[in-house]
Parts: C-alpha cells; sequence; structure tokens
C-alpha cells in the first residue's frame, strides 16, 4: 500500500486476530470491518522524527499477513537505520495476503539481514533460558507461526556474543 490508500480491517472476537488478511480459522471470528488509511511506517517516522530516538535501532512488526506491506512502507527507514526487527511470522494471515515468507527475505536480503529463530525453555531460578536458532530462509522453519529476529550485518557480533546465550546455526 501507499500512504493513504483505503483498506478493509476486519475485526476479531478473539484478542490478537484481528488482520486485513485473516486466515480460515480467523476469519470465523471475525465480527465487523472498518475501513481505514494507511500510513507508511516512513511517512510516520517522518513525521515524528523529532520525538524518536535515532538511530532507531529495533522494529517489532505483529501484523497478522501484512508483514511484506509494512516492510514495504519503510525502505528509508531499512536504508538509513537498519534496525534489528522481530516479526511474526503467520503462514496462514500472510497466504491469505497473497505473499510469502520468501518474499520477506527477498525483500530484506539486500541489506544483508540473517535470521533467528527465538525459543526459550522457562527457568526455575533466574528466569527462562533464551537461545537463537539461525535459519538460511524463512521457509526452512517449520511451523506455521514463529517469531523471527532478523538481525543486520551491524548487529551480527554484538547478537551473537551478547543477547543470545546460544546462538545454533541451522546449515541447509
Amino acid at each position: 500500500e501507499r500512504e493513504g490508500d483505503e483498506i478493509t480491517f476486519q475485526l476479531s472476537d478473539q484478542i490478537g486476530w484481528s488482520s486485513r488478511f485473516p486466515s480460515p480459522m480467523q476469519a470465523a471470528h471475525v465480527r465487523r470491518s472498518l475501513t481505514l488509511r494507511t500510513r507508511t511506517v516512513d511517512a510516520l517516522v517522518a513525521e515524528r522524527l523529532s520525538d524518536i530516538a535515532t538511530p532507531i535501532a529495533l522494529v517489532k512488526i505483529d501484523v497478522e499477513g501484512s508483514e511484506l506491506r509494512v516492510l514495504t512502507g519503510m525502505p528509508s527507514l531499512l536504508r538509513e537505520h537498519t534496525p534489528v526487527i522481530w516479526m511474526e511470522i503467520n503462514r496462514p494471515s500472510i497466504a491469505a495476503a497473497g505473499t510469502t515468507p520468501q518474499e520477506i527475505e527477498e525483500l530484506l536480503a539486500p541489506f544483508g539481514y540473517r535470521f533467528y529463530l527465538p525459543d526459550y525453555e522457562p527457568g526455575l531460578f533466574g528466569g527462562p533460558r533464551v537461545w537463537y536458532t539461525a535459519y538460511k530462509h524463512l521457509d526452512d522453519v517449520e511451523r506455521p507461526e514463529f517469531d523471527i529476529v532478523c538481525v543486520p550485518p551491524r548487529y551480527e557480533g554484538r547478537w551473537e556474543g551478547g543477547t543470545a546465550a546460544n546462538v545454533a546455526a541451522r546449515t541447509e
């Protein structure tokens, strides 16, 4: 979408399931539709830049199928800030939007992003233990829904050495 396009957004009776592109399971819970005007991330950042700490280091995306559209609306942010991106991939919602995880990967490829799947196990003392598994391709993750951390080259060393206690590389 472009800045100012009109879209129809589907409101669900289930928390976290409202979406522009509900999956078949989510569609059964749609209770109402809204017509909205789109805003791009780049337009929002430009409008509020004086209120935003720069450089922007982290972007969280959880938009139930519209991930590619959000990323497409932030080329300046990607080019000028190259943040870590933590995003949820929901395959049924992405398919309902007519896109694929591979398209997301292709959009981020020119910026050198690498992909890490976060996992954790609850800890009895001191909180959970968190680790990240590296994936070369998003389609290699064998889950219908998952979070993925997209790490640009400038954070690669700090990521593996600091944030992740254990980064296991998947080779395929």
